[in-house]
């Protein structure tokens, strides 16, 4: 079955609300006039941080994508991440706007490595989302990791696979 990309807009957070609004319809008129008929059975968010939306928000783009496009009844929707983005306690309310896997974007759990590649979030806060994650009933969760990153040695990379897989995702991409 074709997978549904609703790639959202950057939106500041003070125009969020209509933002929103606006992605949805574009984004949905778009798929729906290339595939009217077709039924998609993924739906990943993705592009500059979805998660920096609210779960309202989430919610209200996903209830546009249902009005407009056909999709399985058991369709798999994947909010990209960042650790240090997410608003504690938040995975529940996305869960509730129907979210059902996040692609959390831990990249490394070596903090001089994580300066380095300007990330904003910590291996602490890469654990407490993969808690929150667990807890919010979220256990379908990957996290990404990168390799061969500046300087890094082999046992480096093999201890963030380690630490990643001590966190029980349901997925690694490394």
């Amino acid at each position: 079955m074709p997978v549904l990309r609703l790639q959202l807009l950057h939106v500041e957070r003070r125009a969020a609300a209509g933002g929103v609004r606006t992605a949805a319809r574009a984004r949905s008129r778009r798929a729906g006039a290339a595939g009217r008929g077709a039924r998609s059975d993924e739906c990943v968010l993705r592009w500059r941080t979805p998660s920096l939306f609210s779960p309202h928000a989430i919610g209200r783009v996903l209830d546009s994508a249902r009005r407009h496009l056909t999709l399985a009844h058991d369709l798999e929707v994947t909010l990209e991440a960042n650790p240090g983005a997410v608003e504690r306690g938040a995975f529940r309310e996305y869960r509730a706007a129907g979210v059902t896997r996040v692609s959390l974007g831990a990249q490394s759990f070596d903090q001089a490595r994580l300066s380095a590649l300007g990330r904003i979030h910590s291996p602490a806060e890469t654990r407490l989302a993969a808690a929150e994650l667990h807890a919010a009933g979220l256990g379908n969760f990957n996290l990404d990791l990168m390799y061969a990153l500046p300087g890094q040695e082999l046992a480096a990379a093999v201890r963030d696979v380690e630490e990643a897989l001590s966190l029980a995702p349901a997925h690694l991409s490394h």
